[in-house]
């Protein structure tokens, strides 16, 4: 079941999805800038990306992936954190 990321004031919000979201905007923009590919599908797609992805047993999934439709990240299980928070940039 998939449910969009709300914020129930305005204000706060869940940092997992701002760091998805985020992120694939830094893709995004990386890939157009260094590439010229617009989007993932070089034709100006949309970009979802779903977060708290488990593994069948129910647990964090120490993965992230694109399934053609959409990016998926995992909240990580014994080895990482969530997953969409992995990239890590600094701006001078």
């Amino acid at each position: 079941m998939l449910d969009q990321v709300k914020s129930r004031d305005g204000q706060t919000w869940n940092p997992t999805a701002v760091s998805a979201h985020n992120n694939a905007s830094i893709c995004y923009d990386y890939y157009r800038n260094t590439f010229n590919r617009n989007s993932l599908n070089g034709k100006g797609g949309n970009i979802v990306s779903v977060i708290n992805i488990t593994d069948e047993d129910g647990k964090g999934m120490d993965n992230a992936y694109w399934n053609g439709e959409f990016m998926g990240y995992g909240n990580g299980g014994e080895a990482f954190g969530p997953l969409a928070g992995g990239l890590r940039c600094s701006r001078a």
